[in-house]
């Protein structure tokens, strides 16, 4: 057996391993209550608000990657990302993990090669990111000047400010050395 095939292999039996270390954890009593409770409208409601940001988030994926010059479709990027948050979902821990799947999908799948890949996921997830910050930044400033007795918090805002900061210096880093390579 090719160690591609044993590989492939341990990464199966890996996740078979933690899908079922996951799925003995739930608390499924709870979760039927809380499904039975829900409308009919509810439901319809809850669907369409989660198909509209998976929308809004593949959009946003598949214009960040024209930008590269990657032509992947939307179907097509609707598929990774959701083979990653699937990843993200089963692996403990913080939303993260499906990544490295989707850049071998992007590399084995649509022969982009691993430093495109790489970047067209890390241009999304930088993206991201940022916006999160960029929110949390805001709710801070809110709370701090709104009275509401957060007047000590301006230095947790500070520090995101920074880390925002930090995120545009690298990404004006990554834009320059892009540029220089076309140049080239």
């Amino acid at each position: 057996m090719s160690s591609y095939k044993i590989i492939r292999l341990a990464a199966w039996i890996s996740a078979l391993a933690l899908a079922g270390w996951l799925i003995r954890d739930l608390p499924f009593n709870d979760i039927l209550d809380s499904v039975k409770s829900l409308s009919m409208r509810q439901w319809f409601y809850w669907s369409i608000l989660n198909l509209f940001i998976i929308f809004i988030f593949v959009w946003r994926w598949m214009a960040l990657t024209k930008g590269l010059d990657l032509n992947l479709n939307f179907l097509n990027l609707l598929f990774l990302r959701q083979a990653g948050q699937s990843v993200s979902f089963i692996t403990p821990g913080p939303q993260f993990g499906g990544e490295p799947l989707q850049i071998f999908l992007l590399y084995k799948r649509f022969n982009i090669s691993p430093g495109d890949s790489f970047l067209a996921l890390a241009v999304d997830r930088f993206f991201e990111l940022w916006v999160n910050f960029a929110v949390l930044l805001l709710g801070i400033l809110y709370l701090a000047f709104s009275g509401s007795g957060l007047e000590n918090w301006i230095s947790v805002a500070l520090i995101i400010a920074l880390a925002i900061l930090l995120l545009c210096f690298l990404a004006w880093g990554v834009i320059q050395r892009h540029t220089l390579q076309l140049r080239k």
